[in-house]
């Protein structure tokens, strides 16, 4: 909170599930001295953290550059800003971001720095479907990313006992069911028959009146913990012995396009 913070450069270290809160008394009336030109475009542009963050000299979207962040808020009351973030479960690499901070302090307005350390905790990319297209390669976490919901509907994941899951939508989808992973979609006739064709279709449709919804511990006869928001979800999964198929979804807002999410855990093919 840089309404008390005295230092004007705040180093904070952060790690895998943590949450972190920002305020800012941006003095965007003023004079702002010693502001380059991209700082000061994004500055009227009121790009701020953690909506946007800067990795060098360069603004980016946090959920691009930290993948899976979530609970990311902010609200403005007069020209105070706030913020804040939920770092994911899973980082594979450290992450080093900055947000600026420009306010007024004895009649001059000076820039804040707070810089942002996020320390990895898994070392290879997760089972899950990631259908954020827009973003890079190179940040991915999960086995499936970058997938154009234009050309691919449907992502199938194949998690062993103890591995972390995770679907992560466009930001005009929001996950289902309500609760996903605690609740999931099942097959109502589990036994039916996949035609080989359409396992291997990547453009399968989703139909809603062959599946119903339960909790997860109907499916595994124990819980599972979850964490993210209605964009991004995780969940580790306990020690499972049997086969066992469950299906999430992304739903866009305008509910005429669904992208689905078939885990199979313990199968192999």
């Amino acid at each position: 909170d840089f309404r008390t913070e005295k230092k004007k450069f705040v180093p904070l270290n952060l790690v895998p599930g943590d949450v972190v809160e920002y305020s800012c008394p941006y003095s965007l009336n003023n004079d702002i001295r010693n502001m380059n030109g991209v700082e000061r475009e994004h500055f009227d542009n009121k790009q701020f953290c953690f909506d946007y963050i800067f990795v060098g000299s360069k603004l980016t979207f946090l959920k691009e550059y930290v993948r899976g962040s979530y609970n990311v808020v902010h609200k403005e009351e007069g020209n105070l800003y706030t913020s804040q973030f939920s770092v994911p479960p899973v980082v594979l690499t450290h992450r080093n971001f900055d947000c600026f901070c420009y306010m007024e302090e004895n009649n001059v307005v000076v820039k804040k720095v707070l810089r942002i350390h996020i320390s990895n905790g898994v070392l290879r990319k997760i089972p899950g479907c990631d259908f954020n297209a827009d973003y890079k390669e190179s940040t991915a976490i999960t086995t499936f990313s970058n997938m154009s919901p234009r050309r691919v509907k449907v992502c199938d994941v194949y998690p062993k006992s103890g591995d972390f899951i995770s679907l992560m939508c466009p930001s005009d989808y929001s996950i289902k069911p309500d609760g996903c992973f605690s609740n999931v979609y099942v097959k109502r006739y589990p036994n039916e028959e996949v035609k080989e064709e359409d396992r291997f279709n990547l453009n399968r449709k989703w139909d809603a009146s062959k599946y119903n919804v339960v909790s997860i511990e109907t499916v595994l006869k124990m819980n599972m913990i979850t964490q993210g928001d209605k964009y991004s979800i995780f969940s580790k999964l306990p020690d499972v012995k049997d086969q066992v198929d469950f299906t999430c979804i992304c739903q866009s807002n305008d509910e005429q396009d669904n992208l689905m999410m078939n885990v199979y855990i313990n199968n192999t093919s």
